[in-house]
């Protein structure tokens, strides 16, 4: 998102031309980690990532996209941002944005959830939210 103005278009091009090589290969299932989208009135980082997906769902292999809210540890992109921010500016007018709820999740519950969708029939072309047991604002 940081690589251009208009990253929609980079990752909608990206998502386009991965959709294209993978339907001529022997791929049966593609799985997509995307960000939660639970309202209606999407910022541009979600617009995207569902744009992404609905280019994804016109394959012709088998999709299942995880909707995961921010993913917590360290290389995280979130993660590290929000760490970044906190380090460098221990006080600070803080943005809207911080009482945003959330519901963060760890990488490891993340790949667990990755390992066990791949190649399960019964996920296939579905999505799902995943997060962790408690709901926090980024504040």
């Amino acid at each position: 998102m940081s690589a251009s103005s208009n990253y929609e278009e980079l990752e909608m091009r990206c998502a386009s031309n991965f959709r294209e090589v993978i339907n001529n290969t022997n791929v049966k299932h593609v799985i997509n980690l995307s960000g939660i989208i639970n309202e209606e009135s999407l910022s541009r980082h979600l617009s995207s990532r569902k744009a992404v997906e609905i280019e994804l769902r016109q394959g012709s292999y088998h999709i299942t996209t995880l909707r995961a809210g921010i993913i917590i540890e360290s290389g995280s992109a979130s993660f590290e941002i929000i760490r970044d921010l906190v380090e460098k500016l221990p006080v600070m007018i803080t943005p809207k944005w911080l009482n945003t709820k959330c519901q963060p999740i760890g990488i490891a519950d993340v790949i667990q959830f990755l390992e066990k969708v791949l190649f399960y029939k019964t996920v296939f072309d579905k999505s799902f939210d995943i997060g962790g047991p408690e709901v926090f604002s980024y504040k």
